[in-house]
């Protein structure tokens, strides 16, 4: 897929959130998108043995996984991953997952030979990965060398992480706003108040686009699935109103899970709630009335091949992108952002939560 062209269609004043038009080979798409990611991959892959439809995204992340043993990247899945989207005509977004102590280890070096790997891979947008300490005219520099070493079809995608000094990451992120089709963000759960202020200012950043101006995709990558501080809201949510436009949640790789974890009951399996907002439980659903995991389980047999927990988590993510695309309604129409949360209790007390602290 070729991305031609992105432009702020509508910039809401009430919520400070953009409608972004993104045209490309395979036609016109909007942005507040969850993408197939290395689990939604696994459950098409299954899902295609019994002819079932695949995820409905025009988006692809594959979120590159540490090999401990070895001390090198495990590759196999990007492998497989670029050979997916093509298949479906995707845009394939690589990301290296990092834990925050690799990432306080990330030098140019390092950062530099990942994305020579990923022009060997022929990787149509091509991450870069700016280490903590990295200065916007370090940045500059390295940026010109990098972009002499794309083909032109090639993409850069610069990744900052949340962590970076408050300074560096300001004027970086508002030199990249008004000079990068796609601009990527690591971040964590919010637990830190240094983190919400970073965020504020990429929300403020992108608050300034006027009606029919290019703007950038912003990309967060590795956000927890909900924030367990705040009702445990969907993170989707969360940074769609820090102006996400593209959510790649953290993956779990099995390598790296407890195997306690594979015995789990479904029951007590947090499982994503539209009508509240939020991630609970099938006892929590129950006293609400309705029991939202237990009509999943019922609604796909685990003979379309996919577990119990893969079900569940299926419709987490088809259900998450259908309330975001309610936003984009909400937009289009003109209709009161304000009133459409209040619908929502995790939505709600976030959306309170938010606007207590940046205004």
């Amino acid at each position: 897929m070729i991305i031609k062209k992105i432009t702020c269609e509508i910039n809401n004043e009430e919520s400070r959130m953009l409608l972004k038009r993104i045209e490309t080979s395979e036609g016109v798409f909007y942005n507040r998108i969850i993408p197939s990611n290395n689990s939604i991959c696994n459950y098409e892959k299954n899902r295609e043995k019994f002819d079932k439809d695949p995820y409905q995204s025009f988006f692809q992340t594959c979120h590159i996984n540490w090999n401990n043993d070895k001390k090198e990247w495990n590759f196999n899945t990007l492998e497989k991953s670029i050979k997916h989207s093509n298949k479906y005509k995707r845009a394939l977004f690589p990301y290296f997952q990092r834990n925050q102590s690799q990432l306080t280890k990330l030098t140019w070096e390092i950062a530099e030979n990942e994305f020579l790997k990923m022009l060997s891979m022929n990787v149509q947008f091509v991450p870069i990965h700016i280490p903590l300490k990295t200065t916007k005219d370090e940045w500059l520099e390295k940026k010109v060398k990098l972009l002499s070493l794309l083909n032109e079809n090639q993409r850069l995608v610069p990744i900052i992480s949340i962590k970076h000094e408050i300074r560096s990451f300001e004027n970086i992120i508002e030199f990249e706003m008004l000079n990068s089709q796609f601009i990527g963000i690591t971040v964590y759960s919010l637990a830190d108040s240094r983190e919400s202020i970073k965020l504020s200012i990429v929300r403020m950043l992108n608050a300034k686009f006027k009606e029919g101006e290019n703007c950038p995709l912003i990309i967060y990558f590795n956000q927890p699935r909900f924030l367990s501080n705040y009702s445990r809201v969907n993170s989707s949510f969360v940074y769609s109103c820090y102006a996400g436009d593209v959510f790649s949640q953290q993956i779990h790789f099995i390598d790296k899970i407890n195997p306690e974890l594979f015995e789990k009951n479904i029951n007590t399996e947090f499982v994503f709630d539209y009508n509240e907002g939020v991630f609970n439980t099938s006892t929590e659903q129950e006293k609400l009335g309705y029991n939202i995991t237990q009509d999943y389980l019922e609604r796909v047999p685990v003979g379309q091949g996919l577990t119990a927990f893969g079900v569940l988590r299926w419709f987490d993510f088809k259900s998450q992108q259908i309330l975001l695309n309610k936003i984009n309604n909400v937009i289009i129409e003109g209709s009161s952002f304000n009133n459409f949360v209040k619908d929502k209790r995790g939505w709600h007390l976030w959306w309170r939560n938010m606007q207590s602290i940046n205004n």
